[in-house]
């Protein structure tokens, strides 16, 4: 195993770990707000993870990564195939709506590339 997919399981048990901690006194108010803080970090550890999976693929794929944060950019330069299959997992296992920004009465589905390209 490369030491890359060692550092993206340490972040993304880490968040786990974070949440859970933050969630511990979420029923006071200065719990909440401690969880909501926490979530941030939590969100910016996902994050580092998803960047060092996709690196990963990339090593796998091509034999090294790209340099860079930009997870938009970092997961356009997967395989067609590659970025198909992740799309199609995060739509059969993570698929979520929300409240549209600007017309809150709406609800909308989170669409995954135009979440990538936000996480700048």
């Amino acid at each position: 195993m490369h030491w890359l997919f060692f550092e993206a399981e340490s972040f993304l048990e880490a968040s786990a770990v974070i949440i859970k901690h933050g969630n511990k006194d979420i029923l006071t108010s200065a719990g909440f707000e401690k969880a909501i803080s926490l979530s941030y970090v939590s969100h910016v550890n996902h994050a580092f993870a998803f960047e060092m999976y996709i690196k990963c693929l990339m090593i796998i794929e091509k034999g090294e990564y790209h340099s860079g944060h930009n997870l938009f950019i970092l997961f356009g330069k997967l395989s067609q195939k590659c970025q198909d299959n992740i799309v199609s997992y995060y739509k059969e296992n993570y698929r979520s709506i929300r409240r549209h920004r600007r017309y809150f009465g709406i609800f909308e589905e989170v669409d995954f590339h135009e979440e990538l390209k936000r996480s700048k």
